[in-house]
């Protein structure tokens, strides 16, 4: 979403969100959901710090009716923080069908708008009417402007009006009903995006471990070409150590590219579909 909420803190939180919200098995394993538990949690207390500080910008105290909360919101995210650090088979299975990634973005994005609004305070930016404010003051202009002509005639094109609205109405709510459940390119491409974010950071550790592998393996081979000492079969003990250690850790972000490029396969054939089949058919569920 186009925010101005740009901390470092909230973008870790959605990070986290995109990697539940893919559901994979792997991912929503106990000990996985822990560590991303204990990151979100991290990122919250950062989180409230920033707001703090954003709070903090705005010239004078803020009125009661002023103040945005924040705290619920923020609170909120701190029990699915907390469901993550202790996960049981009822959180595991919510993790797999995707939900906890889904109120994990939701918070997200509430406590994103709630930071703009602060924002648009800070900066000193006028409260904007809302469309019901705007729709009112529309018609008490209409009302105004043919306050002097025939009641008769103003009570029967009022009611044309609203008649007509109503129609109107009830017509655009089908199509949006309709529209809104439509399968489109967009939720696919939403999903191929979130999953290209996800491969990119697990790539860098890909190779940043490949570099530290090489360095530590002519470390190794340095010593061996010297002469064999306690001393130096210690130091090539604990350089094998380290080389294991990023191996592993190597091997775990392989395993995360590959669920990420096989799920991105599945959303790239079903896109291919949904591109293939024409718009009325989508929109009225026709095979």
């Amino acid at each position: 979403m186009d925010s101005k909420s740009t901390f470092n803190s909230l973008h870790g939180i959605r990070d986290n969100a995109l990697l539940l919200s893919l559901g994979h098995q792997y991912l929503c394993g106990g000990q996985f959901l822990v560590k991303i538990g204990l990151s979100v949690n991290s990122y919250l207390n950062q989180l409230k710090d920033d707001i703090v500080t954003l709070k903090k910008k705005f010239p004078g105290k803020f009125l009661q009716e002023q103040e945005v909360d924040t705290d619920g919101i923020v609170n909120e995210l701190y029990k699915i923080s907390k469901w993550l650090q202790e996960p049981d088979k009822n959180i595991q299975k919510k993790c797999t069908a995707g939900e906890l990634g889904r109120e994990l973005e939701e918070g997200v994005d509430t406590i994103a708008l709630s930071i703009d609004e602060i924002w648009d305070q800070v900066e000193g930016r006028g409260v904007t009417y809302s469309t019901r404010d705007s729709a009112a003051n529309f018609f008490g202009g209409i009302k105004s402007a043919i306050g002097s002509a025939a009641k008769p005639v103003v009570k029967t094109v009022l009611l044309t009006i609203k008649i007509s609205f109503l129609l109107c109405t009830i017509a655009a709510l089908g199509f949006f009903a309709l529209y809104m459940t439509m399968e489109t390119e967009g939720k696919y491409l939403k999903q191929i995006r979130k999953i290209d974010v996800l491969i990119l950071p697990q790539s860098e550790i890909i190779a940043k471990c490949n570099r530290e592998i090489g360095e530590i393996s002519r470390q190794v081979e340095s010593i061996r070409e010297r002469s064999e000492t306690r001393q130096s079969l210690m130091q090539v003990m604990d350089l094998n150590v380290k080389i294991d250690e990023l191996s592993m850790t190597r091997q775990e972000a392989e395993v995360k590219i590959n669920l990420y490029e096989n799920d991105r396969i599945e959303k790239e054939e079903k896109l291919e579909q949904v591109r293939k089949k024409p718009f009325m058919d989508r929109l009225f569920r026709r095979k």
